[in-house]
């Protein structure tokens, strides 16, 4: 697997880091880390000039060095530049399976700031971007949200697919989608009470049949499970933050986007809302 872990000097780079190095990772995997030196204009004086190139160099090394520290194949590069352009640009020239990156930062080498540079990796990544928030621990939860789409299957195999600590656990969740009449149009078009019944029969059966296959692929790695069925009282991607929440869960793991069905994970919509606003680490899963 390789790992583009994209830093700048906010307090919280050691942080995130620090939460690379303690996580498991198949066996080989390499990280690339990067750090981004935005152009020096020419109003900014001597005395509130950024850190030279070889301040950079010394930073990412030694961000480096921690995680061959950890056994991770680490190496480090500087680029100069737009980092939201960039980012998205060493991704793609090293065959990046996962981009990882803080939710903010302040000025300095980079600005990492939510809506901008981590909402313009979210979408425009080829593979998948993790948004990462540590917090302390003392064992592993995921919180994998599914819709039964391909981006959601490839979600919970990503689960399968890495080593975990021992004491982790998963919960897997989905939203159905109710069809709710309303004052102005109690029914759709050529639908009664019955067949309105039947839409929502089918809409709790999809849902099962979601957490059930994504259930199936998460177990056989031995892992410890637990289900979830959702009915909506407010926005999707507010009920997926609220049970983060609720179960204090360390990491999410959404699709890129779904179908129209139980819940539409759509870029720019939940799964990004999702990436952006929880109070956890966030991985985006988009299939490459």
């Amino acid at each position: 697997m390789r790992l583009l872990v994209a830093i700048d000097t906010s307090a919280s780079w050691k942080a995130i880091v620090d939460e690379v190095a303690r996580r498991s990772w198949p066996c080989g995997s390499s990280v690339l880390v990067l750090t981004v030196m935005e152009p020096q204009h020419v109003w900014e004086t001597s005395a509130q000039s950024k850190p030279t190139r070889e301040d950079a160099e010394k930073f990412v090394d030694s961000a480096a060095d921690s995680l061959c520290c950890a056994g991770l194949d680490a190496s480090s590069v500087v680029r100069q530049g737009d980092p939201r352009s960039l980012i998205l640009e060493e991704a793609q020239q090293i065959g990046a399976d996962v981009v990882i990156l803080g939710p903010h930062g302040h000025s300095g080498l980079t600005r990492f700031l939510v809506g901008s540079v981590a909402r313009r990796v979210l979408r425009g990544a080829h593979c998948s971007v993790e948004i990462v928030r540590p917090g302390p621990m003392s064992e592993y939860r995921v919180l994998l949200a599914t819709d039964g789409s391909a981006c959601s299957v490839a979600a919970a195999q990503a689960i399968a697919n890495r080593p975990w600590p021992s004491n982790t656990e998963v919960e897997i969740m989905t939203v159905v989608e109710p069809v709710v009449p309303s004052r102005h149009n109690p029914y759709p078009p050529y639908f009664d009470e019955a067949g309105m019944e039947a839409l929502r029969a089918d809409a709790m059966q999809a849902a099962q049949r979601a957490v059930a296959e994504a259930e199936t692929i998460v177990a056989a790695t031995g892992l410890k499970t637990m289900e979830s069925i959702l009915v909506p009282v407010g926005l999707p991607q507010r009920l997926i933050l609220e049970e983060a929440e609720r179960w204090d869960a360390d990491l999410i793991l959404v699709g890129s986007h779904g179908r129209r069905g139980i819940e539409r994970l759509v870029i720019g919509s939940v799964s990004e809302a999702v990436a952006l606003h929880a109070e956890c680490s966030v991985e985006m899963v988009r299939t490459c």
